[in-house]
């Protein structure tokens, strides 16, 4: 059973942060946070959870970056980016880099945010932020800035067996990392937090059960 609205009342209440966010966090992240720049004067961005039904199920958007000379460059993230001046807020920018970056304009519903999170290497302050779109999206995705979209099944976030670690080296250090392995692409890092603290919130509220179908009809009736 899905039950949207339950996601959204869910949305609007304590939130389970940094305990989630922990728990699918590089151990880099949180015994050096004293080095890491003052958030206060971070940049703004956002990031789009665009839930909508696809075969009796939940399914979101993920992108892979192209590579580049950056530090995102070649990873698996949500669709989203920085805010820009024409952008009211968290949500408007969500909404425009969705549509940039996937290709789905129009029709999706806020349900909600998450909590911020802050991005030392690329000293991003990162609102992310969840929608529902109700039909199956077309997508849509630039040429330029997404090298695959990647239709993720929800579900998939729940199963044990898809998480996994991978270590990497920072200058002297070896850091082990936690990811979600969704049909062979490592989704890690802040992306992997934000779901983290998203998969908490669905639980929490039973908003999502997972079954053999989920009920994605009586999910739109109850917007």
């Amino acid at each position: 059973m899905c039950e949207i609205a339950a996601l959204r009342r869910a949305l609007q209440e304590p939130l389970p942060g940094e305990p989630a966010h922990s728990r699918m966090s590089p151990d880099i992240r949180y015994p050096y946070s004293d080095t890491w720049p003052d958030p206060t004067h971070s940049r703004n961005s956002s990031v789009m959870i665009m839930l909508y039904p696809k075969a009796g199920q939940w399914y979101l958007p993920l992108i892979k970056r192209p590579s580049y000379d950056g530090v995102h460059s070649g990873q698996v993230c949500l669709p989203g980016g920085k805010w820009e001046p024409q952008d009211a807020g968290a949500w408007d920018a969500a909404l425009r880099e969705t549509a940039e970056e996937a290709g789905v304009a129009d029709g999706i519903e806020r349900l909600g945010g998450l909590t911020p999170i802050f991005i030392p290497h690329s000293n991003f302050m990162v609102y992310p932020q969840v929608g529902w779109y109700a039909n199956i999206p077309v997508f849509q995705p630039d040429v330029y800035e997404v090298e695959t979209l990647i239709e993720a099944p929800l579900r998939a976030f729940f199963q044990p067996e898809n998480i996994k670690s991978f270590t990497y080296q920072v200058g002297n250090r070896i850091i082990n990392a936690p990811f979600y392995d969704i049909d062979g692409y490592r989704v890690w890092g802040a992306t992997a937090m934000i779901i983290c603290e998203f998969l908490d919130v669905l639980e929490s509220s039973k908003a999502f059960i997972e079954s053999e179908s989920c009920n994605v009809h009586n999910a739109q009736a109850l917007l």
